[in-house]
């Protein structure tokens, strides 16, 4: 089977790397995997038994046909009037929109397939949270703390209605009373393996949603991300923190965050990390997310 993320070229924005981490789990589960855009020429190429994944911002000149199979995240739907309805699914992220006893829920039939995860057969739709980019055999459980006074946020920085900059601020002022040095990673800054190293050797790494985020219960593939980088989760989301059992520092406050951090004993941080990375190894990364598509798909 060939596996297509189409547009979006790494490193040209935040969804590029959730397609560069779908591209890597189908081919780690050995499928020809390709990231392609609409410059590439595709006109020698075979899509018998093929699967697009592809976002409506950049699905221009995609190729359409039955003999292929489509994920399509936050695209014009009539584009893809004439594929077979067994041959394509909606992609989108949980929120609190289609959680149980909502509207949406009843409407569309949903049946919860995981945490955070519901896929509605009737409208089909798959609902669920993104993932670490790591694989679960490349994830070190063992809490390896940096007490090194620096805290850094690497991620997107937004403002505006869907925007975390007021949110990252609170807690960067708070860290930096508390003698913090605070640095900023924006997506592209770094390479992949640079990301990681950095969240590592450092003592802070939060991953904070912006108010509409945390309203909706959005869960950022960034949490996932920064403990199986082996960091201490710190989060402003309540899903966040029921989704990890609890196992993560969690204040919708951003200034208490810090405060919370200072207060646990080594053995604690060291508890919580390692409970919340295992659930993250067996439950948050692409081969979970990859199963789920493919079960519904």
């Amino acid at each position: 089977m060939k596996f297509i993320a189409w547009g979006q070229p790494l490193h040209t924005g935040t969804h590029s790397y959730i397609h560069n981490a779908y591209r890597k789990a189908f081919e780690r589960m050995g499928h020809e995997s390709y990231h392609l855009d609409e410059n590439d020429d595709v006109s020698n190429m075979s899509f018998n038994d093929a699967i697009f994944l592809t976002i409506g911002t950049h699905d221009k000149n995609i190729p359409i046909t039955n003999d292929a199979k489509y994920i399509l995240h936050n695209c014009d739907d009539s584009k893809y009037d004439q594929i077979k309805p067994e041959n394509k699914i909606i992609l989108q992220v949980y929120t609190t929109d289609s959680a149980e006893g909502t509207e949406r829920y009843k409407e569309q039939e949903l049946e919860k397939i995981d945490d955070l995860a519901y896929w509605s057969n009737k409208e089909r739709t798959l609902y669920q949270t993104w993932g670490t980019d790591l694989f679960p055999e490349e994830i070190d459980t063992e809490y390896k703390p940096n007490l090194n006074k620096k805290a850094v946020w690497c991620g997107t920085i937004l403002g505006g209605f869907h925007g975390n900059v007021n949110e990252i601020n609170k807690f960067r002022f708070a860290a930096e009373r508390e003698g913090y040095q605070f640095d900023f990673f924006r997506p592209g800054s770094t390479s992949f393996e640079q990301n990681r190293t950095i969240v590592k050797n450092n003592e802070l790494a939060p991953a904070l949603n912006g108010a509409w985020q945390k309203e909706k219960h959005y869960v950022p593939c960034r949490i996932y991300k920064n403990i199986s980088y082996g960091s201490l989760g710190i989060t402003n989301n309540k899903a966040v923190y029921d989704l990890l059992k609890e196992q993560v520092i969690y204040s919708e406050n951003e200034e208490e965050l810090i405060d919370i951090y200072l207060s646990m004993s080594p053995e604690k941080r060291k508890e919580m990390f390692e409970s919340s990375c295992q659930l993250v190894k067996e439950k948050h990364t692409y081969v979970n997310r990859v199963g789920a598509v493919l079960k519904c798909l």
